[in-house]
Parts: C-alpha cells; structure tokens; sequence
C-alpha cells in the first residue's frame, strides 16, 4: 500500500505493517467464532485433499485476502462452500458483504491488483461484451458522445479493466 509494505499471514484474520524496525498491525476483522481455532490447526492431516474437505465442511472462514487502495478495501474469503466478497469504503466507514451469486458480483473473478486507487480486474472478450450491453452502460456512453460501442475481439488473451467502487 502505497510505501508500506503489508502482509497477510494465509490462515489470519489480523493483516500487518512490515516496517524496517518492527510489525505492526495495520488491520484486524472479527469472524467471531467463524475463525479458524487452534484445535483445528493443531489436526495432523494426512494429505491436503482431507484438509481442505475438512475446511469445507466447518464451520470456519478461510483464505481470506484482500486488496486496498486509498478508498477502498476489497476482501475474498471462503465460508463452507461459499466464495464471499467484502467492499469496504474507508472514507464514508461503509461496508458491504457478497457472496458469490451473479446478481450480487459483477465480475467472476477478482481484482488482481491496485494501481493507483484502482482495482485491476482481468475479463475475457464475453464480459467486456456483457457489461458494455447493459442499458446504463450504454446511456452513459452515448451521453459522452461515444457512439461506437467497445468492438472486443475474441482472442484468448484477458482485458484488463481499472475500476474504483463507489
């Protein structure tokens, strides 16, 4: 994040600073009784398959991650069978949670990266087609002037998309 370099242990719910003298912790959420105990990481597993078997049925939050810009938080976490989405804007203290349903997300895959205050999102030549075909899409482009609508070839290779969430 910007020239703080932040780390987010894999089985954590606490994400920290790494400064050149010390660790501090930047941010913590509270899963409750959601969160991994230490019972569970305790298991001696056989293999990784039983693992993650046994994360999907618990009762658990796993593989949470997330990206941040100056505004915005955005998190990825596992919960049983469910991929959910966590949009947090900083600066109006507002949160909102996704799970993984077309009507709530937008876009199947997530944000790959930060530049700047956006978030980078590669789709495939579909999804830009998909988005561009939605009315409001097509009025906000039209009330710019441009009436050529994205032309997207379908070659294999992703398009990456720059958003910001409001």
């Amino acid at each position: 994040m910007e020239d703080t370099l932040v780390y987010i242990p894999q089985y954590s719910s606490i994400v920290y600073n790494i400064l050149n003298d010390r660790i501090d912790v930047r941010y913590s959420f509270d899963f409750e009784d959601k969160w991994i105990t230490d019972d569970f990481e305790k298991i001696k597993w056989n293999n990784a398959v039983d693992f993650m078997n046994a994360l999907e049925s618990s009762n658990f939050v796993y593989y949470f991650n997330l990206l941040e810009t100056k505004s915005h938080i955005y998190g990825r976490f596992n919960y049983k069978d469910k991929l959910c989405y966590l949009i947090i804007n900083k600066q109006a203290q507002i949160s909102k949670l996704f799970y993984d349903k077309k009507s709530d997300y937008r876009f199947s895959i997530s944000p790959i990266a930060v530049d700047g205050n956006e978030f980078v999102v590669p789709l495939e030549a579909y999804q830009i087609r998909d988005f561009v075909e939605e009315e409001t899409v097509k009025n906000k482009l039209k009330n710019n002037g441009i009436s050529d609508y994205l032309q997207v070839s379908e070659d294999s290779n992703p398009i990456l998309v720059f958003i910001t969430f409001k």
